[in-house]
This record gives structure tokens, sequence and C-alpha cells, in this order.
């Protein structure tokens, strides 16, 4: 099973944009998240998988910088691997994973922001 390029990644987070209002951001702290997501759970985005982690990284992202967030039922649509109930399950999943430590420091965002720029 492949791993994402950074092309796929990007491409599938510019999708979002345009139906569910994502700030620019928020896509710094999905980064972050998922970076922080597979080093705690020692997982590795594959192709199975990569997407429906982007989107509760997305959720969790909105909701730690106090936009609206996208509901279960907008997950489902955008992308229909899962349903409702089980973003909301795997959410859970990712906030325990993440042992509930979705903070993330100026110096943090800034720094991967940073290295973001480098590949735009």
């Amino acid at each position: 099973i492949s791993v994402p390029s950074s092309d796929s990644l990007m491409r599938f987070l510019q999708e979002l944009f345009q139906p569910t209002g994502v700030y620019p951001e928020i896509v710094v702290l999905v980064i972050i998240y998922l970076k922080r997501l597979t080093r705690r759970a020692n997982w590795r985005l594959t192709a199975t998988n990569w997407r429906s982690l982007v989107m509760i990284a997305l959720r969790i992202a909105q909701k730690m910088e106090g936009r609206p967030c996208l509901s279960n039922n907008l997950l489902h649509t955008l992308c229909p691997l899962f349903t409702a109930t089980e973003y909301k399950k795997m959410e859970a999943v990712f906030f325990d994973v993440m042992e509930y430590r979705c903070y993330v420091s100026t110096k943090g965002f800034r720094d991967s922001l940073s290295r973001l720029m480098k590949f735009a």
C-alpha cells in the first residue's frame, strides 16, 4: 500500500476549500495533527486511510480554531468511505491517541508553515 504523495494530499485539501470554507491556517493544523498522530500511534498514512484521517484532523483543527466544523454528514458526503457514525467514533479515537493534546504553539505553527511554504 502506497503512501500518498504531498501533491495528492495538497490537491485533496484544496478541493475541500471551496465547499467547506476551510481557512488556510487550518490546513497547517491538519498537517501538524497528522504528523503527531503518526508519531504517537506509530501509524502510517496509506492509500486506504489517509483521506479519512485528513477529514478527522480537519474537523478537529476547525474545533480548536473555534471555526464552524464539518458535520459528520458533510464528512460522509465529501469522503463517503465511512458513515457519519463511524466518523464520530474515529474522532474519539483520534482524540484518545493524541491524548487530547491538540494545542499548537505559535512557534510550532510558524515552523510548520515555513516548511509547507517550501512546497508551494
